[in-house]
């Protein structure tokens, strides 16, 4: 088996994990009783803890000398904690929230000492022009399965809470969780398939945190991975607190929550071979600085109305967006950085990245109990209208720091405007009827 769909197939059972909770641990959480405050606390502590080990990840990487086997353990640890969450209701009952918030954290803490060594090895089995175009259909046939999986979670959740009579309501959220856990174990199966490529050579050449930040007048990297901590700060103030506006502000369903869920998820992985056709074209920065414009959009969209049919759209468009986003600032990365140095820059990067999206998600739960609702009775629509502002500001500071790192097309930045939003396409049709119909008209 060729480390290629090694990683496919690991990351496909990835998938599945992701699919199964990634979107049902804040319901879960509220569902055992947490406040607005204890999520900002859960997605505050999973980041803090995920961003402190990418530091040690590189060091720990070069003690163990083999990749493989250190991310495959991870997947292993993080399959057990899985089914720990599963039995938390049960288990530990009056402490349930507690325990329930330290488990999640250890599992983001897991995935995030192996995130550097995986991304690194999953790097150097693509070909560095074909990044934007394999990693989009990556991606994609990931997230549909992705997707397939949390609509069978929404599915789930509502058949447990509206049709059948059971006293817990809490056991559909087990069987989800118990589920990834046991999908975390075959990944790790297919992770030890996977074929080291450094050996004895894996990286050498060090240099600390501190030594990498005092580089930010001279390094375009780090300049570049201020700009997107700046933006994913601004963005994750409101962001985790979407679902809870949708369940507890609106009061949606299960059901309608993995709806407009789905359609976000849809949204974005069709947009994503449009992203990483440009991204391989015109280079990553170029995507990466346009689709940056419309971050500071996203929260304030949010405040405009509670139609859920508007709310669906505009989640379909967050989630568009981001995907693009995503996509190049991680494939510029790849980009940016050399071998030796790749599973370091990353971690630093993560680490960096990751501390300052742990104190949004601290700072959006604190301010979500003390903001004034300004618009209609719902504290949190004020909240999402000061992340438009600050993500408004980290994009005209800081977008033109940093330039790309190898040679592309030329295009208008209108041009780019007009692929990304579809303005173009329709263009295109409404000449080529015009055109058409003056050549019957002639003819």
């Amino acid at each position: 088996m060729t480390s290629l769909k090694a990683f496919f197939l690991e990351s496909l059972f990835g998938a599945i994990t992701s699919g199964l909770t990634s979107n049902y641990i804040t319901p879960f959480a509220l569902k055992i009783g947490a406040q607005s405050f204890h999520i900002g606390i859960l997605n505050s502590s999973s980041n803090f803890l995920s961003s402190i080990v990418q530091l040690i990840s590189p060091e720990v990487t070069e003690v163990i000398k083999n990749r493989v086997k250190f991310i495959a353990s991870s997947a292993v640890s993080m399959g057990i904690c899985f089914i720990l969450v599963s039995i938390t209701p049960f288990i530990f009952k009056k402490n349930s929230l507690i325990m329930f918030i330290l488990f999640i954290s250890l599992i983001t803490a897991i995935c995030g000492i192996a995130t550097p060594p995986w991304a690194s090895l999953l790097s150097e089995t693509v070909e560095k022009t074909k990044y934007g175009e394999y990693f989009a259909w990556r991606k994609k046939i990931l997230g549909l399965v992705g997707l397939v999986s949390t609509f069978f979670g929404g599915f789930l959740l509502f058949v447990f809470d509206k049709q059948l009579n059971v006293p817990n309501k809490v056991i559909g959220f087990s069987i989800l969780f118990f589920l990834a856990g046991i999908c975390r174990f075959f990944s790790a199966y297919y992770q030890l398939q996977l074929k080291e490529t450094l050996g004895d050579g894996l990286p050498t050449q060090k240099f600390n945190y501190f030594e990498f930040i005092r580089r930010f007048k001279e390094s375009n990297f780090v300049k570049f991975m201020f700009f997107v901590v700046a933006i994913n700060f601004g963005l994750f103030i409101c962001k985790p607190f979407f679902s809870v506006y949708l369940l507890r502000d609106i009061g949606v369903e299960y059901s309608t929550f993995a709806i407009i869920t789905t359609l976000g998820s849809i949204a974005g992985l069709f947009g994503l071979p449009i992203w990483g056709k440009l991204a391989d074209k015109f280079g990553n920065v170029r995507v990466i600085k346009i689709s940056a414009f419309f971050v500071p959009i996203i929260p304030v969209l949010w405040i405009v109305s509670k139609n859920i049919y508007y709310l669906m759209t505009v989640n379909a468009f967050t989630e568009y967006i981001l995907a693009g986003f995503g996509l190049c600032f991680s494939n510029f990365i790849f980009d940016a950085t050399s071998k030796i140095v790749r599973t370091r820059c990353i971690a630093y990067f993560n680490f960096t990245n990751e501390i300052f999206v742990s104190g949004a998600c601290l700072l959006g739960g604190w301010l979500s109990g003390i903001l004034p609702p300004l618009f209609t009775n719902s504290k949190l629509l004020t909240l999402f209208f000061i992340s438009g502002l600050f993500c408004s500001f980290a994009v005209f500071l800081l977008r033109n720091s940093f330039t790309e790192v190898r040679k592309t097309e030329q295009i208008k930045d209108i041009e780019i405007l007009g692929i990304i939003t579809g303005v173009s396409s329709v263009l295109n049709l409404c000449n080529n009827a015009f055109i058409k119909q003056k050549k019957s008209d002639t003819s």
